[in-house]
């Protein structure tokens, strides 16, 4: 079976990454305004860098089954063994 392809990840959304697996960790969720908080970015330049993680299968959206309009964001295995929270 082939080894899974690692991207490579520019220095900001890399730590984008890292703090959704702190957030993860710590809160149990990883909120938007709480990665927001955690890395200094504006939720504009926070849904870029997420995009790109969505697209390369490392994050995925968390429905709150209590209300439907609040999501976090939580790392998805192959994430989880990039980021290092494996």
């Amino acid at each position: 079976m082939p080894t899974p392809r690692l991207p490579e990840l520019g220095e900001e959304t890399r730590s984008v990454l890292d703090a959704i697996g702190e957030l993860e960790d710590t809160r149990g969720k990883a909120g938007i305004k709480e990665i927001s908080e955690s890395t200094g970015r504006t939720k504009q330049s926070l849904n870029y860098q997420l995009n790109i993680l969505r697209r390369e299968g490392l994050v995925r959206d968390v429905a709150d089954p209590k209300d439907r309009r609040c999501r976090s964001i939580g790392l998805t295995d192959k994430g989880r063994m990039v980021a290092g929270w494996a």
